[in-house]
């Protein structure tokens, strides 16, 4: 039921998660957060695109 994960690897989860959401409705989260974190891609997923563009 648990996954062995990090909390970074958490924090990605979420943000994949609020990506799906247009940033105009995510008013609780302050503009300075969204601004950081809402357009990175996942640490998974840029890694991938890392190891694809070295093949």
């Amino acid at each position: 039921p648990y996954e062995n994960r990090s909390i970074f690897e958490s924090l990605d989860i979420g943000w994949q998660l609020l990506r799906i959401f247009p940033k105009e409705l995510l008013k609780r989260i302050p503009e300075s957060m969204l601004a950081e974190f809402y357009p990175r891609e996942s640490r998974a997923q840029g890694e991938a695109a890392a190891g694809r563009k070295a093949h």
